[in-house]
């Protein structure tokens, strides 16, 4: 990876962080009617590439349960926590982008 890829790369992290700090938990809360450890928790899943069992038990003792918790809550508005084992925890870019105009969306209205 050359300097610039490297650059570009840093860059986009940094949006997508920027982008994950403007909601705040109760932002996300509200509108997906999610408990606060949810709400840290899909904060999470905005802010970086993929989340691990040791991130999310920073916000809560039992991963497995947080993650199928938020799984639950988020299947009616067809957003889809994926996972891999040993990887970690991940939304796809299309549903992070889904997210942000729906949490827009409501804030407008």
């Amino acid at each position: 990876m050359g300097d610039n890829d490297e650059i570009a790369a840093l860059r986009a992290r940094l949006r997508a962080l920027e982008g994950a700090v403007e909601y705040s938990s109760t932002r996300l809360g509200d509108v997906f009617q999610l408990p606060p450890m949810l709400s840290n928790l899909m904060r999470l899943l905005l802010a970086v590439p993929t989340v691990t069992n040791v991130m999310v038990r920073k916000i809560t003792g039992q991963p497995k349960a947080a993650i199928s918790r938020l799984r639950r809550h988020m299947k009616k508005h067809k957003i889809h926590i994926y996972s891999r084992r040993y990887v970690g925890y991940w939304i796809e870019d299309k549903d992070k982008a889904r997210i942000r105009a729906y949490v827009e969306a409501k804030e407008a209205s």
